[in-house]
């Protein structure tokens, strides 16, 4: 018996350092892009399903930048062969395939470019696959189409309509072309701003900070030197906002000058006897961000008004399909629909009761 339990632990150890370098490798694998969208966005981008129609040049060519960064797996849908015209524009066939399939040799290429991504094809035209599989495409996250003749497209486009799956129809010619993308609804929960401004409150701070600050630091003269190198540099920013609102009736800094002002009330703020005073260095570096009103910006602020509505008519929506279901498409709102929206519309009824301002 203690044999075998060390048997197990050591299998179970093992298992955990294999898992651990995959993690490893991964991460340094796609760590570029991980910078841009985290580990859950490529978790995301690993559990997506792309079904390429027509393995073209600017199929390929599209397929080939969700190919590198590791989505889960494609399908191409193409019932051509390759010719002469695939070998002088698609760099995804070669000579040796030709008169073979085209969908076949794109794919093998494909896959070639990441070992971590399933590929697969069907050498049939996609209104064959349609006509004999129906629900051929219901299993994918994304469809895009590639030079497509229109009554195709929209059988495709209804198709992805229905199921509410996202259709990206691309059609080049030559040197022009153009891309249309199709879908229902579409959240952005991370917008990833690139001059992020932090929050202190300094205008309009909680009242349990201002509770903290009369009760610790009322009185800033009778601090000891050793306290007073303690004070946090958002309490002196809200100090010297305070006496500066008292000497302006009641209002806030807005403009340059105003803000000079505040810097004056922060150096006198200074004890002479005192060598460090970080504390004073870093409010006089944040004054020019910190007096800011923290209220939603006027894009937020219109969609926290659709949200109490969308709300109500998602609820109605999942009423209504509870009452009648329909096995011809999906049933009810998405998950990803309701989650946005709740979150939006609590998010809002917040922001209303802390009188329009953001936390």
């Amino acid at each position: 018996r203690g044999l075998l339990s060390r048997l197990w632990c050591a299998s179970q150890a093992l298992m955990s350092a294999e898992s651990e370098d995959a993690q490893t490798a991964k991460k340094r694998r796609y760590d570029r892009q991980l910078r841009l969208w985290g580990e859950h966005g490529q978790v995301a981008m690993e559990d997506c399903s792309v079904c390429l129609i027509n393995g073209s040049a600017g199929g390929a060519e599209t397929l080939k930048n969700l190919v590198l960064p590791g989505i889960g797996a494609f399908t191409i849908v193409d019932g051509s062969i390759v010719g002469p015209a695939d070998l002088g524009n698609n760099f995804f066939v070669e000579t040796s395939f030709q008169g073979t399939s085209r969908a076949a040799c794109v794919t093998q290429l494909l896959m070639e470019l990441n070992e971590h991504v399933n590929g697969s094809y069907v050498a049939e035209d996609i209104s064959q696959v349609l006509e004999s599989r129906p629900d051929f495409l219901h299993s994918f996250g994304l469809v895009i189409a590639t030079q497509m003749p229109t009554k195709e497209l929209r059988q495709v486009a209804s198709t992805c309509a229905s199921r509410r799956i996202p259709l990206i129809a691309v059609h080049s010619y030559g040197f022009m072309g153009y891309l249309r993308v199709a879908l229902n609804e579409h959240q952005v929960i991370e917008a990833h701003p690139q001059h992020e401004v932090p929050d202190l409150r300094v205008i309009a701070p909680p009242s349990a900070l201002l509770d903290f600050i009369k009760e610790r630091f009322s009185d800033l003269s009778t601090l000891t030197s050793t306290e007073y190198a303690h004070i946090p540099y958002v309490v002196l920013l809200i100090k010297a906002a305070q006496q500066w609102s008292s000497q302006n009736a009641g209002g806030f800094p807005k403009t340059y000058a105003q803000k000079k002002e505040i810097r004056a009330i922060l150096e006198g703020f200074r004890r002479t006897e005192m060598q460090a005073d970080q504390n004073i260095d870093e409010a006089l570096n944040a004054v020019n961000t910190s007096f800011s009103l923290p209220e939603p910006k006027s894009s937020l602020k219109k969609l926290f008004q659709q949200a109490r509505d969308r709300v109500s008519s998602l609820a109605a929506d999942m009423h209504a399909n509870s009452v009648a279901s329909s096995e011809a498409a999906p049933s009810g709102p998405s998950r990803q629909q309701i989650e946005f929206w709740v979150g939006a519309a609590a998010l809002a009824a917040f922001v209303d009761a802390e009188g329009g301002i953001v936390s």
